[in-house]
C-alpha cells in the first residue's frame, strides 16, 4: 500500500482502546493521526487545525458521530474534509442519514485494520 504522504486524520472516539488501535493501524502507514473523545472536542479541533480525513465513532455521550457530521455539513453541503462514520450498531437508517449527510463511508466494528486502511485510501483519493 502506498504511503500517505503524511496525511492528516482526526480520530473522533470515546473509547480510548479503539483511538488507540486506529491510530497505530493508520500511523503504520504514514498518517499523521490527532484523537478526541468526543463530538465537541472535535469540532473545537478543526475550529483551530486542518484535516485531511475525520473517523468518528457514532455512538458516543453529548454530541454523537452523526450529529458532529451534520455540524460538518452546513448549509446542506458536505464537509470541508472526507468523513467516516463507524459504529458496532450501524442500521441502514444510520447509514443512511450519514450519507446524506455527507459522509463519505462507514464502517462497522469490528473492522479490521484492512478494511479501515482501504477506505481511508479511498477517502484520501477525494482530496
Amino acid at each position: 500500500m502506498a504511503r500517505s504522504s503524511n496525511k492528516q486524520v482526526l480520530i473522533v472516539d470515546d473509547d480510548e482502546a479503539v483511538r488507540m488501535t486506529l491510530r497505530m493501524v493508520l500511523e503504520s502507514q504514514g498518517y499523521c493521526c490527532d484523537e478526541v473523545s468526543d463530538g465537541a472536542e472535535a469540532l473545537a479541533r478543526l475550529a483551530t487545525s486542518k484535516f485531511d480525513l475525520v473517523i468518528t465513532d457514532y455512538q458516543m455521550p453529548g454530541m454523537d458521530g452523526l450529529q458532529l457530521l451534520e455540524r460538518l455539513s452546513v448549509s446542506g453541503g458536505h464537509p470541508s474534509q472526507p468523513v467516516i462514520l463507524h459504529s458496532g450498531s450501524l442500521t441502514d437508517l444510520v447509514m443512511r442519514r450519514a450519507m446524506s449527510a455527507g459522509a463519505y463511508g462507514c464502517l462497522e466494528k469490528p473492522f479490521s485494520a484492512t478494511d479501515v486502511l482501504a477506505a481511508v485510501a479511498r477517502a484520501m483519493e477525494t482530496r
